[in-house]
């Protein structure tokens, strides 16, 4: 029998499996099957995986990550990259944006950078997940500047029919997003940012292309005081992928940050609340501690996420130069993602 391996989306087989194991992903051509339906490994086919009456916690890692939840968007990576450091402290990050991944979370930060920053990062997922992120940025007066790359890759995915020890293909999936960035002090307090990117996504042979565009706003009081920041992520659409449209992760952020020194280092702590479409609102919250050493401390915890609460991050700054790691471990036996990264100053 063939079966059209688009036709039904991806799922997996549990029966006689334990509970919470996980196997390979295969696609199904009807609801008949004693599968859990997934909402696609880049989450195309909702309505049908929304349908399902029985959900099992089962979960295939490369599809639940780069899903962010069973009812996420498409192009979840877009939620989840932005380098070490912000991930380090729960990716509150938008009224911070103060280095090179300003472009990636929230624009409106970049007429405010020191130099030109560029930050480089790799996040090892678990499984073969892997995404790279480039990100520059750079300021001219009441201008600012930037750009971004997020590459992510699921390699190896075996395709079956049914639940066989040998599959019947192996192939790859891939994301791409090239994002271009400006800023404009409006005044001393307020900057407007905006950034338009173009996005990619491949499955196996086929493919589709999208566009999207982030709008934020940045007020800080005073030379280095409070901060309020919000940014309105991933406007736009995709062309058809595979007769579905995909629907993109649109995503508002408004957030706090304020930096203090205190026990003979300084402090940054931040917060800012998440509402994404058709999922429940967030709450990321995290902290920085810098020593004039040039050591830093992380800590961050999110609500509201099915997979993951806390994260934590160490770093050390030197001269032009700050290297970043941060870890985050996860729930139902996924594994644990690490991600390191590096800015330079130019």
């Amino acid at each position: 029998m063939t079966v059209s391996r688009w036709e039904a989306g991806f799922g997996f087989s549990w029966e006689s499996m334990p509970r919470g194991s996980i196997t390979h992903l295969f696609p199904i051509r009807s609801l008949r099957h004693p599968t859990m339906f997934l909402p696609g490994m880049f989450s195309f086919n909702r309505q049908k995986a929304e349908s399902m009456k029985r959900v099992s916690p089962v979960i295939v890692a490369a599809a639940m990550i780069l899903a962010g939840s069973l009812r996420g968007a498409g192009f979840a990576t877009l939620k989840w990259a932005g380098g070490a450091r912000a991930a380090g402290m729960g990716m509150a990050f938008t009224a911070r944006a103060d280095d090179g991944t300003a472009s990636f979370w929230n624009p409106a930060g970049l007429d405010r950078l020191d130099g030109v920053r560029a930050v480089i990062s790799l996040h090892r997922w678990f499984s073969d997940v892997q995404s790279e992120f480039f990100s520059i940025g750079w300021s001219r007066k009441r201008h600012g500047f930037g750009a971004h790359v997020l590459y992510t890759r699921v390699g190896d995915i075996e395709l079956r029919e049914t639940a066989t020890l040998e599959p019947l293909a192996v192939f790859s999936a891939y994301e791409l997003a090239i994002g271009f960035s400006y800023s404009l002090r409006v005044s001393s307090a307020l900057s407007f940012g905006l950034t338009v990117k173009t996005l990619y996504e491949k499955i196996d042979v086929d493919d589709v292309w999208g566009l999207a565009a982030d709008a934020g706003l940045l007020w800080v009081w005073g030379t280095d005081g409070l901060r309020l920041g919000w940014v309105l992520q991933n406007m736009g659409r995709t062309g058809r992928f595979n007769r579905e449209r995909i629907e993109l992760p649109l995503i508002s952020r408004l957030g706090a940050a304020i930096p203090f020194r205190a026990i003979g280092a300084q402090w940054l702590a931040a917060v800012e609340g998440v509402a994404e479409k058709d999922a429940p609102f967030h709450v990321h919250a995290g902290f920085e501690v810098f020593w004039d050493s040039g050591l830093i401390l992380r800590c961050g915890y999110q609500t509201g996420y099915q997979t993951r609460n806390v994260s934590g991050g160490i770093g050390f700054r030197w001269s032009r130069y700050r290297l970043d790691y941060n870890y985050t471990p996860t729930r139902w036996g996924l594994g644990d993602s690490h991600q390191m990264g590096m800015e330079f100053v130019l």
